[in-house]
Formats: structure tokens, C-alpha cells, sequence
């Protein structure tokens, strides 16, 4: 269970168009791309098959440990600052943490994160001690990740472990993403290769913004390849 509900420091007043002309820029809109595809590059490099967990429809999802890696890649320190404990009627414990991170460039997030020892891990009940680290380490994660990746959600926020002898780790990807890779992910299309894809499918995964698992920019890139190799493919070939 996760608030993911982030407390900024105050930032100063601007007149808005005066802002708005500032955010337009091509430095500044040169910044923001910098810094997303600084966080793909760290992805790509730093994290492996065991760092991501897999979720339903092939989605993956950060652990602790892939957080803890970009936290320090980024130079973003984190701490805790507020610690809370209830017994609800039912009697259940259910712990509320809060923790801060501030990146090096001066912006500064807080995020809560919480866990109840109702909570199902596919293996056993977790305990009072169990769910105050569950909740720190989520309220960790979303901290960071605002800071970094625009709030993505994290493994430890889904709520439930999978059962034992469940392997939910990611297939290992090549080093290079091409058209003859299979598509890694759960769905209809997985083991698939993307020079097999129909053509509706392939003009779906380059749009702008779409989410593609890791390593999207090469999903993407292979992706408009493809669709590139067909249109000069001469008629009846």
C-alpha cells in the first residue's frame, strides 16, 4: 500500500507567462531530454535481469535494488523522516513511513509509503517488522523515482509477492535490440520477433511516449526500421 502523494519544497513565484516562456526553451526542453535519456542509459547499463520484477501484460517494475543503484548513479541522498504505527480495529499493524530525497540539483521530494501485515506474500504473514521495512523501502523508491523517472512505479508497491518457485525475472535481452530479437514480454506477441509483427502493431510501439519495457528507445528504433525495410521492399518481393 502506497501514498503516492509527493510534498515538494515551495518554489519560488514567476509571473506565469514569464514561466511558461523559461519551460519552452530550447535549453531548458535540451535539459529535460538530457536527463530522460540519461535515466535510460542507466537502466540500460547498470541494471540486471534481477533488479526487475515482472508484472501482468509483460510490465516491468523496478526493485529495491535497481532504485538503491539509480539513487546513487544520480548522486540522490534519501533519508527517513517520519515514522508512524496504527493497530486498526481489525488488529491488524499497519505501518506509515516517510522519506525524503533531494537530487543534487536542488529539487527535494517527499514520499509516503505504507504497509499492513494483511498484506499477502505468497509464502507466509508478514510481521510487524516486515511491513515497517516494506514501508520504507516504498516510501525509498517513489522518492527517488519522482526525482528521476516522473514517479514509475516500483515492484515492492504491487502489493503482493508472487508465490514461491515463481520466477518473475526479465529474459536476459541481447546486447544489440534488432528486428529478429523475440519480444521478451508475457501477451500474445511474446517470442515473436519484431520482422514478424504485423504492420498495425509495429506503427503502435513507435508513438511517442509509448512504454515498451526496458529499453524502449530500442524497441522503438528497430521497431521504425522495420516499418522502413517493408516500405522500400518493391511490390510482390
Amino acid at each position: 500500500m502506497t501514498t503516492a502523494v509527493a510534498v515538494r519544497e515551495e518554489a519560488p513565484a514567476f509571473e506565469l507567462a514569464t514561466y511558461l516562456t523559461q519551460l519552452s526553451t530550447p535549453a531548458a526542453l535540451e535539459a529535460q531530454r538530457r536527463l530522460a535519456a540519461a535515466y535510460d542509459e542507466a537502466c540500460h547499463a547498470l541494471l540486471g535481469r534481477n533488479d526487475v520484477q515482472r508484472g501482468e501484460k509483460g510490465r516491468l517494475f523496478k526493485k529495491k535494488s535497481a532504485w538503491r543503484k539509480l539513487g546513487r548513479h544520480f548522486g540522490i541522498s534519501t533519508s527517513i523522516v517520519r515514522t508512524a504505527h496504527e493497530t486498526l480495529p481489525s488488529g491488524e499493524f499497519l505501518a506509515t513511513v516517510t522519506a525524503r530525497a533531494v537530487a543534487p540539483w536542488g529539487q527535494a521530494v517527499e514520499d509516503v509509503g505504507s504497509c499492513c501485515t494483511d498484506e499477502e506474500t505468497g509464502r507466509r504473514k508478514i510481521t510487524v517488522a516486515d511491513a515497517i521495512a516494506t514501508a520504507a523501502t516504498r516510501a525509498t523508491n517513489r522518492a527517488i523515482s519522482n526525482l528521476v523517472a516522473m514517479g514509475e512505479v516500483s515492484a515492492e508497491e504491487l502489493g503482493k509477492e508472487p508465490a514461491a518457485g515463481v520466477d518473475t525475472t526479465v529474459e536476459a535481452l541481447p546486447d544489440e535490440i534488432t528486428s529478429t530479437t523475440p519480444w521478451p514480454y508475457e501477451g500474445k506477441l511474446h517470442g515473436v520477433a519484431l520482422k514478424d509483427w504485423p504492420a498495425p502493431m509495429l506503427k503502435w510501439a513507435i508513438v511517442p511516449g509509448r512504454a515498451l519495457g526496458d529499453r524502449t528507445d530500442e524497441w522503438q528504433q528497430a521497431a521504425k526500421e522495420e516499418l522502413e525495410r517493408r516500405a522500400a521492399k518493391p511490390a510482390g518481393a
